[in-house]
């Protein structure tokens, strides 16, 4: 009976070991699909042919062209005349061969990493290429085989040379096994040896399109229509009925043999078929489960052991050792997950539909929700889920409640729950509800039962935790936060201080409270603060802040183990070590597939053991693998893949990295990108530094870019450093990158040019003085012009004022003499009147003398001098010019002229000159006839003008 209890109870043990060492390795197992679209990649949407280099590139045959991709960046070539490409393989990264309609060519890669399409159709002579395509490409030793469905080209990198092999017959496609040349060619097997074909056994099917290695040296073989042959010695046997019944219909195209053993069949109508090396169905890759398109035309596998996929549409990328699992609920009723849990043997999801729960084990099965099942009485919104003592304790929109054989069993109903935290000392759980927080407290039997809310406690917080001076530390929802303390006598909560967010930094972002070792921390617009014991203040921890996190809206601390943690922020996360008060970033994840992304401001994750944790998201969860961080079997390497220099001009110059590793440029190559390459790098997490000494002075942030720039940048010498982002250079030995480069100073900033330019400015210097000189000597000239031009002005006036007074003088004298000799005239007549009334000769005689000496010539001779001299004075030099202008002028012919000068009517020159006016027109006619000027001309204006 013993030993009969003994042999079940070590099957027992044995088969518990067996289905935990399988879940293990089923959970590893998971695959997740990345798909890559055209507009991705920059090329069609048809892909024919797909091929791995060893540096970890990827070529694909591209409906434009040739594709090519470096860890980080698509690039597309389309030098070949052909642009369709239907087949490529890889002899190395520096040397491609594709084929496609009437073409096939090959590939080199010049110093500069740029490739260069070369021609091998072209040795063609004397044979008629006809409507052929090139569908496959194979390369053996130092030769490369092109096959259409009619012939087969080897050509010889030693001698150039193509020969043609013709069977005469339709040939499906060819295939290298284990270094030997298979193709089916009307239902039989042929090898390819020295350029011939060897038939080495009959097949009894045609349109084989899969010879693939088998155990023992055998192969495999498949046909179009799904049937699988093993190929032994000649024999051929059936194989696997199961898995050519699944594919039976869906036309088998192409096929893989994993390292790992396992298949990978390509339908060209229903996806991706994954076997063991028994044919055991294991995966089914197809639109039904995220593959982005169900035509597969071929597959390579990488360094890796991922699998690329070139599509009908698109390519894809399949990881089947991720180091983070999606699994996503197709029926959409779980809702999204806030928190998780395990506890006993079942997982719990604590989501916005209530709270669920799966057997462990079911993470066995591709799909796990299947097992899933709800928590009986849970409806509500979970907010928080928490293992504490040997309880789950749940906290929702309703309250709190412990899980209890499959059934929710409320402890407190008050109001909603957002955070749990375990006031270990006290056995007592602290709830944060929507109101005022509340206690559970232990009781006798080790239950957590309502003890009392705590109203002396105003504000919503989220988030709590206790430190080491016993200090509860709670994050208020929108602002601040609160330090409290638990009075032990009356059990109340009373706050100590209360820090506003504007403390921190920002005003308005919540302040979230988490713990890192024994230390309680506070995340503020991702930053961290601590508590200073000793100032009593809040003061940045620069351990945490200094590692720049690319981490953004950072919401929680997660311990993994006594060292590493998890920090979760927006649609990304962060795994760091923290020992000994230092630092170090061991990873970065983040969710860019909108398929996959966690609650904003309520991301969270739980640890189901020392290898996996899970990940809370939006429809599902994700498992991520510890192990990864330990088990890299390979180092991650970023470099940089290309140089590129812009000049002033515009034209773009790629540098030869192949030969150089520094570099002279010209002044005007003063604008140069970077192309940033991976090796050895999951898909999705190629983060990096870098850093160009001589414009940084540290390290940058962790990024993700296809391509950095630096633009203007001045003369002198730099370096370019790169290197992968969780490993510190002074403690690892991590593989990092780098190129210098010396920009040459602009022609006008060297030693010469100085030269120039000191000579030049002292000239500038000279020329500035010779220039103020002159100015200030035009100016002294201008103020001189201006003073004299004052003078000559102030003397013209004075001039002016003379002439006018001469001319006031003259007119005065002139008036005054025509007045006397119209006076004298008056007396004339009056004299002569009384004369003829009275002839008495005495008085007569008396009177004759009167008149006499009224007629005196000396008087009037005297009264014109002075007229002359005022004339004279007011018109100098007339007499002068009119008797040189007119010789022949008579004395009193001149004084008419003065008289005219005057503008003097004739009565006014007759009584000015003691004549007639009969005498003045007929000293005016004489004068007339000897100026001889037209009739119509003004006399007076004649010599007003002239003279």
């Amino acid at each position: 009976m013993n030993l009969y209890l003994y042999n079940i109870l070590f099957f027992l043990f044995f088969s518990c070991l067996s289905l935990f060492a399988s879940s293990r390795n089923l959970i590893d197992h998971h695959t997740n699909i990345t798909n890559i679209t055209a507009n991705s990649y920059g090329g069609g949407n048809k892909n024919w042919g797909i091929s791995t280099g060893e540096n970890g590139f990827v070529y694909v045959a591209n409906n434009n062209g040739l594709l090519e991709y470096n860890g980080l960046k698509w690039r597309l070539y389309t030098d070949a005349p052909c642009v369709i490409m239907r087949s490529i393989a890889v002899e190395s990264d520096n040397r491609i061969y594709t084929g496609g309609f009437q073409e096939f060519g090959r590939w080199d890669r010049d110093a500069a990493g740029i490739l260069h399409y070369t021609s091998l159709s072209d040795l063609l002579e004397g044979t008629d290429f006809g409507d052929e395509d090139i569908w496959r490409i194979q390369i053996l030793s130092d030769e490369v085989f092109f096959q259409s469905f009619s012939r087969i080209y080897r050509y010889s990198n030693k001698n150039n040379e193509i020969d043609v092999v013709d069977p005469h017959q339709f040939i499906m496609f060819l295939q290298e096994v284990n270094g030997s040349l298979y193709i089916e060619k009307g239902s039989s097997l042929m090898k390819i040896q020295q350029g011939e074909l060897t038939k080495i056994g009959d097949i009894g099917a045609s349109t084989v399109r899969v010879i693939l290695p088998f155990d023992q040296g055998d192969l495999l073989l498949g046909s179009a229509t799904g049937q699988f042959f093993r190929f032994s010695k000649g024999k051929i046997t059936p194989w696997n009925s199961e898995i050519s019944q699944k594919i039976k219909g869906n036309d088998l195209n192409c096929a893989v043999r994993l390292e790992s053993g396992h298949y990978l069949f390509g339908t060209l109508g229903n996806g991706i078929f994954e076997t063991d090396a028994d044919g055991k169905l294991l995966n089914h890759y197809s639109t039904a489960n995220f593959l982005q398109n169900n035509s597969i035309h071929a597959m390579s596998e990488d360094r890796q052991g991922n699998v690329w996929v070139a599509m009908d549409e698109g390519v894809a990328k399949l990881e089947f050792s991720p180091k983070i699992n999606y699994f996503m609920d197709p029926s959409h009723a779980l809702g999204a997950v806030y928190a998780a849990a395990v506890f006993g043997e079942n997982i719990y999801l604590g989501t916005n539909k209530g709270l669920f729960y799966f057997p462990e084990k079911a993470l066995l099965s591709a799909n796990p929700f299947q097992y899933m099942n709800r928590v009986e009485g849970s409806h509500a919104q979970v907010w928080s889920l928490k293992v504490i003592g040997n309880e789950l304790v749940c906290g929702d929109n309703n309250g709190a409640f412990r899980v209890s054989d499959g059934r929710a069993r409320y402890l407190y109903k008050e109001s909603g729950v957002l955070a749990l935290a375990e006031l270990k000392q006290n056995k007592q759980i602290l709830l944060s509800t929507y109101h005022t927080p509340a206690l559970l407290t232990q009781n006798e039997n080790g239950e957590y039962v309502y003890d009392t809310s705590l109203n002396d406690f105003a504000g919503v917080c989220n988030t709590a935790d206790r430190d080491n001076l016993d200090f509860i530390w709670m994050g208020h929802l929108y602002k601040g936060l609160f330090q409290n303390i638990l009075d032990r006598n009356t059990g109340r909560l009373q706050t100590v201080r209360y820090f506003s967010s504007e403390e921190f930094s920002e005003k308005g972002m919540p302040v979230k409270v988490s713990r890192l070792g024994h230390r309680t921390l506070f995340i503020h617009n991702d930053q961290f603060f601590f508590y200073n014991e000793i100032e009593k203040k809040i003061e940045p921890f620069d351990i945490l802040n200094k590692l720049e996190l690319p981490v953004k809206r950072i919401n929680r601390i997660i311990p993994i183990n006594d060292h590493t943690y998890w920090i979760m922020g927006k649609n990304s996360f962060a795994v760091i070590d923290y020992v000994n008060g230092n630092a170090e970033i061991k990873d970065l994840g983040f969710f860019s597939d909108t398929r996959y992304s966690t609650i904003d401001d309520y991301e969270n994750m739980a640890v189901l053991n020392d290898s996996v944790s899970l990940i809370c998201l939006n429809n599902g969860f994700a498992l991520y693998h510890h192990r990864d961080l330990k088990e890299k079997t390979q180092a991650e390497v970023i470099y940089v893949d290309r140089m590129m220099v812009a000049s002033s001009n515009g034209k773009l110059q790629t540098l030869p990295l192949a030969t150089k590793s520094s570099f002279r440029l010209s002044a005007g190559q003063n604008n140069i990108t970077f192309d940033i390459a991976s090796r050895n790098t999951p898909e999705g997490d190629t983060y990096f530094r870098y850093m160009l000494e001589g414009i940084d002075s540290t390290w940058s942030a962790p990024v993700k870019t296809a391509s950095l720039s630096y633009q203007r940048l001045p003369g002198g010498n730099y370096r370019f450093r790169v290197r992968p982002i969780n490993a510190d250079p002074d403690v690892y030995d991590v593989p990092e990158s780098s190129i210098s480069f010396h920009i040459l100073a602009p022609w006008y900033f060297r030693t010469p040019a100085i030269l120039i330019w000191c000579i030049l400015f002292g000239l500038f210097l000279y020329g500035v003085y010779f220039r103020v000189r002159r100015h200030h000597l035009a100016e002294l000239r201008k103020q001189a012009h201006k003073n004299e031009e004052q003078r000559v002005r102030e003397k013209n006036n004075l001039l002016e004022e003379m002439v006018k007074h001469k001319n006031n003088e003259l007119f005065q004298i002139t008036a005054t003499m025509l007045r006397k000799n119209e006076m004298l005239s008056d007396i004339k007549t009056e004299i002569e009147s009384f004369t003829a009334k009275h002839p008495d000769m005495a008085v007569a005689r008396k009177l004759n003398r009167i008149m006499r000496n009224m007629n005196d010539e000396a008087v009037a001779k005297e009264d014109w001098s002075l007229f002359i001299m005022h004339f004279e004075q007011t018109h100098e030099n007339f007499f002068k010019n009119v008797k040189e202008a007119y010789p022949s002028f008579t004395p009193a012919e001149l004084k008419l002229c003065a008289c005219l000068k005057l503008n003097l009517s004739t009565k006014d020159i007759a009584s000015l000159l003691n004549i007639s006016a009969r005498g003045v027109e007929a000293g005016r006619y004489r004068l007339r006839k000897k100026i001889d000027i037209d009739p119509s001309e003004s006399l007076n204006e004649f010599f007003i003008r002239n003279f």
